[in-house]
């Protein structure tokens, strides 16, 4: 199956859904990223050009087989929205996926937002639309499938902490992926001691 991650920045792909991720690759699937944006021009503590390079050494580990990184400036995403919708048809073009996932519309953040519609638009043919929740999302995520990462947590962990740009933020200092891949099993009537990632389903056709 080929299947399409997006992601608004470096790492949000990895964040919410590292683990399901690894375990696509694992089961023979072709999976790809699509970024938006490779710098966090604005952020604190401003990051160096080794975020690309991050991203690039996270996507290899992962197996993943394409990875494309826009440079749509960050926070300014809903001023390019038509551009950002028109990169993401020609992937749509290129790559054809089966399967993509994207971040919730759900958020505080307005460049993780803009992505969000903006793929929706970009991939409303699609058979199957699958939002992922971010460290930004607020109340309105809603997720019905629950995807067990148990044996892929320590990839996860492995591949987020090479983003060494972005140690110095709460939510890596913390860890949060590991606390919310907990929180989902809780939500979900898993085990408390087997980690999954959260999804929503947009839509699907059998």
């Amino acid at each position: 199956m080929r299947i399409l991650f997006i992601g608004p920045h470096p790492d949000d792909c990895e964040i919410a859904a590292a683990g399901t991720v690894a375990r696509f690759v694992a089961e023979g699937h072709e999976v790809w990223f699509h970024i938006l944006g490779k710098a966090f021009e604005n952020s604190i503590p401003k990051p160096s050009e080794n975020l690309y390079q991050e991203a690039e050494k996270a996507a290899k580990t992962l197996g993943i087989c394409n990875l494309h990184i826009d440079d749509f400036p960050f926070l300014k995403y809903p001023d390019h929205a038509f551009e950002i919708r028109e990169s993401l048809e020609r992937t749509a073009a290129v790559f054809n996926p089966q399967m993509v996932f994207l971040p919730t519309e759900h958020d505080l953040h307005q460049d993780h937002v803009t992505c969000s519609l903006e793929a929706q638009r970009a991939f409303r043919s699609n058979e199957e639309l699958i939002a992922y929740n971010t460290v930004s999302s607020r109340h309105g995520f809603n997720p019905n499938l629950f995807i067990n990462i148990e044996k892929y947590m320590g990839v996860k962990d492995e591949v987020l902490q090479m983003y060494e740009t972005q140690a110095g933020k709460p939510y890596f200092m913390n860890r949060d992926w590991v606390h919310m891949a907990a929180y989902w099993a809780h939500k979900s009537n898993y085990s408390l001691r087997t980690p999954v990632e959260a999804f929503e389903i947009l839509r699907k056709f059998m």
